[in-house]
Order: structure tokens, then sequence, then C-alpha cells
């Protein structure tokens, strides 16, 4: 078996695609009307619905059921714009995300990072309502975001990270139809995939790393790195959830925007 060194983006990505976010978002809807629906549709903009909101969904009840991996972070989606070079950033002037129902419109506000918080709506979840950019999707990626706070820029949490992955996986598991499942499970050992050690993880990093370093009870060990991504033994059940991964990137192309 090929060992599967991007899974992650893989998973979160194929067919198209915590405590705040579970606030309601009732009084924040709009209804929609003849007259305004083409502010709230996108209008000559093809494929910018980012996922279905049932789908996301699954993704914050992931987090929700793995929170004590990471207690004092809360799940954000990151939203970061490709650019000429084929790399992703965070600066995204003049994007806006809405969640579109039958009926309703709500709008999601992006942060200077980039980052939004998915709120809780049963009214977009009877709706099936879908995630929708004023861009084409193909240009923007989305992937959560788990980040204890206090750590520096360059250091990620391996329980961060592992929760993260649980909530990839919830998401693309609801994307997925009961034979795609299976024979996913049939190659991980089982349903739980981001505690098999079939496949190596990869998590996306916002700049060139040119080292990685696992730091826990004392020891440091070099874990591979590959440019813009790097490899994390989330499945490692040695390493415990306040292990961290420190970070050097390149000089040159550094910037401090994780």
């Amino acid at each position: 078996m090929k060992k599967i060194s991007s899974i992650l983006m893989f998973l979160f990505a194929t067919n198209a695609y915590s405590h705040a976010s579970e606030q309601s978002v009732e009084t924040t809807q709009t209804n929609i009307t003849e007259e305004n629906l083409s502010e709230v549709s996108v209008s000559g903009i093809k494929n910018a619905g980012i996922k279905p909101y049932r789908v996301m969904s699954a993704g914050l009840d992931a987090f929700q059921e793995h929170h004590s991996r990471a207690p004092a972070a809360q799940l954000k989606f990151r939203l970061s714009k490709r650019t000429d070079a084929n790399q992703y950033r965070s600066n995204l002037d003049g994007v806006s995300l809405r969640i579109v129902g039958s009926d309703t419109s709500t709008p999601v506000p992006i942060a200077s990072d980039g980052t939004f918080i998915l709120p809780r709506s049963e009214t977009a979840y009877v709706e099936d309502s879908d995630l929708i950019l004023n861009q084409k999707k193909s240009l923007i990626r989305v992937s959560p975001d788990v980040r204890t706070p206090g750590l520096p820029s360059n250091v990620r949490r391996l329980g961060d990270l592992r929760l993260e992955c649980e909530v990839i996986v919830a998401i693309r598991k609801k994307e997925l139809n009961f034979a795609q499942r299976a024979a996913i499970n049939v190659f991980m050992l089982g349903g739980d995939w981001c505690a098999r050690g079939v496949g190596k993880f990869s998590f996306a990093l916002p700049d060139w790393a040119v080292n990685a370093t696992l730091i826990y009870e004392g020891t440091r060990k070099s874990i591979p790195v590959l440019g813009y991504d790097f490899i994390a033994p989330i499945q490692d059940a040695s390493v415990p959830d306040d292990a961290l991964v420190e970070f050097e990137f390149r000089p040159s192309l550094s910037k401090d925007n994780m």
C-alpha cells in the first residue's frame, strides 16, 4: 500500500467543497425575497458554493465530541486564496461568505486573518443551506483551524492537530456514500481514520518551512517537513496531546501569518 502524505487535504478538498460556534444566528438572518435574491446568490459567479451546511455541521459535532484533546481551543475555519504561484495566502480582501438557504441568508464575518466561526443554526440545517462565497470556490481553500491560545505563531500543539483531523474526517465522511466510506475503512483498517497508522497525515503551513521539531517531555525530535506541509505524528499514542511542533521558516519567505 502506498503511504498517504496528503490524506487530510484530500479528505477535505475532494468533491468541491466550540463554544462560540454554537451561538444562535437566528437574529442575523434576513428573509430572501425576489427583489433581494441577486444580492445573496452571487450573480454571475459559477461554482461559488463551498459545502452544504449539513456537511460542515458534522465538523462542529466532531469538535464537540473530541474537544478534550484541545480544551482551551475554539473551532474556526480558515479561508485562504490561491496565488499566481499556486500557493495559498490569507489575503482575502473583497471575499465575503454567507449561509444561504431556501428562505434565509446569513452573513458570516471573516476575520482579518482569514478565519471564520461557523455558527450553529437549526434553520440553516432544516433548509439544507449552502455556504456561498462571492468568488469561485476553486480559488479559495477552506480548512479547519484549531489553535490553543498563547502559543507562538511558529508552534502547533499536537492535540490541536488531532482535533483538526477529527473535524476534517467527520466532514469528509458526511460527503462520501456508503461504498466510498467502506473502501476507505478497509484501507485504513477501521473507521477511526485519524488514529490508524496506515497513512501519514500532512498539515498545511502558511510559509516554506526548513525544519520542524517535535517537543515533549524534555525530548526534541525532527519530523518530516515538505516545504508548505509537514507530517504530524497524530496517530502515535505515545506522544501526548500537549506535545508541540516548532517550525523554522525560510527567512526570505517567512511571514507571521499562521
